[in-house]
């Protein structure tokens, strides 16, 4: 089983593709109502990478789901204190894209938050 979850329009729009990609069984995870637009039309949904959304190297903030636009509201409020974020956005929660979440582990200097709206997967 696959786990996959929209953050956004682009990704609304891509995740079918995503999904027919893949062989087996999926649970797409989507919004239901209006959805943002967060990322460009022309960066659709990848299976199994996270999306780096900035670049930072206090803390590292990961998002999924509907919490990527709570997230990026967030990082605002980080930045004009002077913290500096390294923002991943994930949209494959199973297979976790554990690479991803090491790198960001290991550029943090303070810790990791994470931002998600559902239970232990």
């Amino acid at each position: 089983m696959r786990i996959l979850e929209v953050g956004d329009a682009t990704e609304v729009e891509s995740v079918l593709d995503v999904a027919e990609s893949i062989n087996g069984p999926v649970y797409i995870r989507m919004w239901r109502g209006q959805v943002p637009r967060l990322f460009p039309k022309t960066a659709p949904m990848k299976y199994g990478v996270a999306r780096m959304l900035s670049d930072g190297t206090d803390v590292a903030l990961v998002s999924s789901g509907l919490c990527t636009e709570e997230a990026l509201t967030v990082m605002a409020t980080f930045e004009s204190s002077g913290v500096s974020i390294y923002h991943l956005h994930l949209s494959t929660i199973v297979p976790f894209p554990v690479h991803n979440i090491i790198e960001a582990a290991k550029k943090a200097k303070y810790g990791i938050i994470v931002m998600e709206n559902h239970s232990v997967v």
